[in-house]
């Protein structure tokens, strides 16, 4: 029987990896694989064999070769660990743990994003997406931080579709409480374009306007701590984020102001 460490054997050869990429795009001939990769016919022969040992190729009718059903499906799971390869450094601070599990299982729909590191850039690049938006901002928010407040306010006076999650015990800054800020959003409060509700808990913080999503993950304590952002307008991670909101949104309840944290 063939053993998942020998499929994974397999796999770790990047040779043997960019062969199954490469078929994944269409069937190739030997001939063709070796020009492309820049190998002699000998060693991709080599590899070939093995894959098709493997039972990840096969050899059709017009001696190309091309992935087998089996093969296909384990080429689909390569993103999911391309994802976690790429960043490796990112989840030696932070978690999907607080994700549930068919996400997870999906994280590597965000393979493609943009990655950005330290609070000034993040915050920018959420600002960004957040002033972009020309009919709907859908928001999980990891903090609360004043300048974000205008954007939302400006936004929901504008007519944007604006809908917020809120998780149990995120903290508002107290200068943000004494401020004008919750006076103005709460004056919106009746506007029909803009929605609040909050959620127990969230394995992510997310923000998506119609064209472009983001991301952050939390802190293994579940706290964010907004050091990092992925960012895209690929359709697939727009999904991924876009599901993710909606599956917190459908176990929502109503806001609660003694669910929040004055610091």
């Amino acid at each position: 029987m063939f053993k998942t460490s020998e499929l994974f054997g397999e796999l770790a050869s990047e040779t043997r990896l960019t062969i199954l990429l490469m078929l994944e795009d269409k069937p190739r001939r030997l001939k063709d694989l070796a020009t492309k990769l820049g190998l002699t016919a000998q060693e991709v022969h080599r590899n070939i064999s093995r894959l098709l040992d493997a039972s990840l190729i096969a050899k059709n009718s017009d001696g190309e070769f091309e992935l087998t059903e089996y093969g296909l499906l384990i080429v689909k799971q390569i993103p999911y660990f391309r994802f976690l390869s790429n960043n490796k450094q990112l989840f030696i601070k932070h978690t999907l743990n607080y994700l549930p599990e068919k996400f997870v299982q999906r994280i590597g729909a965000l393979t493609d994003a943009r990655v950005y590191h330290s609070l000034p850039v993040v915050l920018e690049k959420i600002k960004m997406l957040e002033s972009s938006a020309k009919k709907s901002l859908k928001l999980l928010i990891g903090q609360v931080w004043y300048e974000e407040g205008v954007i939302l306010a400006d936004k929901i006076k504008s007519n944007v579709e604006v809908t917020i999650l809120l998780r149990e015990g995120i903290v508002f800054p107290k200068e943000i409480i004494e401020s004008d800020m919750i006076k103005r959003i709460e004056e919106l409060t009746t506007k029909d374009n803009f929605n609040t509700r909050m959620v127990e808990r969230s394995g992510a913080a997310l923000y998506i306007n119609e064209e472009e999503a983001a991301v952050i993950f939390p802190e293994k304590n579940g706290e964010f701590d907004m050091s990092h952002i992925l960012i895209s307008n690929n359709k697939i991670f727009y999904e991924w984020c876009l599901d993710l909101f909606n599956h917190y949104w459908q176990s929502s309840k109503p806001y609660m102001p003694d669910k929040i944290k004055i610091v």
